[in-house]
């Protein structure tokens, strides 16, 4: 999945990030 900076949850997970290939 593509997350322009910002929180998401995987995996049970929050992970900051710019980009996420998932």
């Amino acid at each position: 999945m593509v997350v322009c900076g910002g929180v998401y949850q995987k995996s049970g997970l929050v992970v900051w990030l710019t980009i996420e290939g998932d």
